[in-house]
């Protein structure tokens, strides 16, 4: 079964939703797009679609973990094909608001985004960078349980600016 560990994050600014170097199991779900090729590399010129904007969810219980360790998985169980290998590209939240699309050969693209002007409106966009030529879930550094390797990077930044005047001009 294709899985993924808890990912973390790559340097960055502060965000509201997510802060520090690991994402949180509480954190949104995250999505998925792999790509498949037949040989024993990734080549974006023959890759086909192998995962589609799969919902990725984290489960305490996966392969029957009783320490909640879990891992992150698709609802829908996909599994690791018996040659070849996978690349995979991610994003975070689930429910971004734009048109989300992906190519094997540019990777995730998102039209449309509108950063809310409300600060506790503000979803923070992250990006995977790119996992390539995968052949299977036990690759990963989790100690507990291995999945594919997600590294997320912040596609923006929270800047918040007060001001205060010398004077009181209400």
């Amino acid at each position: 079964e294709i899985t993924f560990t808890t990912p973390v994050l790559a340097r960055h600014t502060k965000s509201q939703e997510i802060n520090g170097t690991l994402y949180p199991t509480t954190a949104p779900s995250f999505n998925v797009y792999a790509w498949y090729n037949k040989g024993n590399a990734f080549d974006a010129g023959t890759a086909s679609p192998y995962m589609t904007d799969v919902k990725v969810s984290y489960d305490s219980k996966i392969n029957d973990a009783t320490d909640g360790s879990g891992a992150w998985a698709p609802s829908t169980k996909y599994y690791w094909p018996k040659q070849g290998v996978l690349t995979f590209d991610a994003y975070s939240p689930n429910g971004l608001s734009g048109d989300v699309s992906a190519t094997a050969a540019d990777g995730i693209k998102v039209v449309g985004h509108e950063v809310s002007t409300t600060l506790a409106s503000q979803q923070d966009f992250l990006y995977a960078t790119r996992a390539k030529s995968k052949t299977s879930s036990t690759d990963g550094t989790n100690a507990t349980y291995d999945g594919v390797d997600i590294a997320f990077n912040h596609a923006l930044a929270v800047v918040k600016f007060q001001a205060k005047t010398m004077d009181n001009y209400s």
